[in-house]
């Protein structure tokens, strides 16, 4: 019986056929996993390139405000190598902000395989705020610091005191004494011990003696009122606390209660206020040490309006009211400045207006200062500090 080659062969061939599939199929998963783990590989670059752009980013921002605290004219800047990137940052002046502070947009970039990884960040800095050069001073007198109570003790002073160093005298020329002037009417100093030296058409002292710093025909300017959506009184009620997030802020009038606290969160805060500012007994603004907030207060020229105090009064920080007639409790204690309109007591025997306390203000006027103005008038500048960001 004979047996045909053909069908011997038939097996080998499905065989083959089989083996060949297999290889088909493998090399085809193959192909796959080499597809994805170049697809991994390329979303791994990716990642590692927007990472690297948001730290870039975030460098470019903090050389801009390191920038700025070095020369407070520094606009901007492209091309700046940063890493395994380069950054592109602009500066412009902020619009709703105090003078110098700053709108910054940094953008960067970095390379990645057919294109570009970028990151872009805007803020907004501002410097940490410090009083002004005057320690007191009013912009269309009377500047009255006295106490009828002679024996109060410890008597009420004007001097350089820095509540986180320790009492100083700084040399003149570095603008750390604690001046007191007025224009216009005067300045009364009437049991009042005072570092510094007094400025007015005419001074009283008794029984410190005044120096004529040759400073009385000075006059503060006026700042135009901000254009922004102004809030309404958030009438402090005694006992409470309001907490203002670093920024400017907007009030119509104020009003706080006795025991009430006004404080800075974490930064820089400026707080302008249209009209009349009462608060009670035992009122406390800002904090040392912490922020020492800027309060603007009706400083154009229309109508006049008043910031008035309680009794044990605290200020932590700078206030500028060109138009605002001051009036300050007894024992009312400042670490920072005060300029107004007027600046007084809140009992009345003088020209039938407000005159003196019981016990005077004390006036520390804080060392925390730096030489270079933000706004350019001269005595009479708000003074600040470092650049920092407040605004992500």
């Amino acid at each position: 019986m004979c047996i045909s080659g053909t069908d011997s062969q038939r097996p080998r061939g499905a065989a083959l056929v089989v083996v060949m599939l297999v290889m088909a199929v493998l090399l085809l998963a193959g192909t796959a996993f080499l597809t994805i783990s170049s697809t991994e590989d390329q979303i791994a670059h990716n990642q590692a390139a927007s990472a690297h752009a948001l730290l870039s980013a975030e460098a470019g921002l903090h050389r801009a405000i390191a920038r700025l605290s070095a020369d407070a004219t520094y606009a901007g800047e492209t091309g700046v190598p940063l890493g395994s990137g380069t950054a592109s940052i602009g500066v412009s002046t902020a619009a709703q902000q105090v003078c110098l502070s700053k709108d910054l947009d940094v953008v960067a970039s970095v390379a990645v395989r057919g294109g570009q990884a970028q990151s872009r960040i805007r803020a907004t800095a501002d410097q940490a705020i410090y009083p002004f050069r005057w320690s007191l001073f009013a912009a269309n007198g009377p500047l009255i610091l006295s106490s009828l109570d002679a024996s109060a003790s410890p008597r009420s002073g004007v001097d350089s005191y820095d509540s986180r160093l320790g009492p100083y005298d700084a040399v003149v020329n570095g603008g750390g004494r604690a001046n007191v002037g007025a224009r216009g009417s005067g300045v009364i100093l009437a049991n009042v011990d005072l570092l510094g030296g007094a400025a007015g058409e005419w001074v009283t002292s008794s029984p410190t003696a005044a120096t004529h710093l040759g400073r009385a025909g000075e006059t503060p300017v006026p700042l135009a009122e901000p254009s922004a959506t102004w809030s309404d009184d958030p009438n402090v009620e005694a006992g409470g606390t309001l907490t203002l997030a670093p920024g400017t802020h907007y009030y119509t009038s104020l009003t706080l209660g006795n025991d009430a606290r006004v404080l800075a969160a974490s930064g820089p805060v400026t707080l302008y206020v249209r009209g009349n500012v009462e608060a009670g007994n035992n009122v406390v603004i800002g904090a040392e040490p912490g922020e020492k907030p800027l309060l603007v207060t009706n400083s154009g020229t229309g109508a006049l309006s008043t910031f008035r105090t309680g009794e044990d009064f605290h200020l932590y920080g700078g206030l500028y009211g060109t138009n605002t007639n001051v009036v300050l409790g007894d024992r009312t204690i400042i670490h920072g400045s005060v300029i107004g309109r007027r600046i007084s007591g809140p009992l009345s025997s003088w020209e039938d207006g407000p005159c003196c306390n019981q016990k005077a203000p004390t006036v520390h006027f804080d060392r925390a200062m730096t030489n270079r103005a933000v706004c350019t008038h001269s005595a009479f500048s708000i003074r600040r500090g470092t650049w920092r960001e407040i605004f992500p």
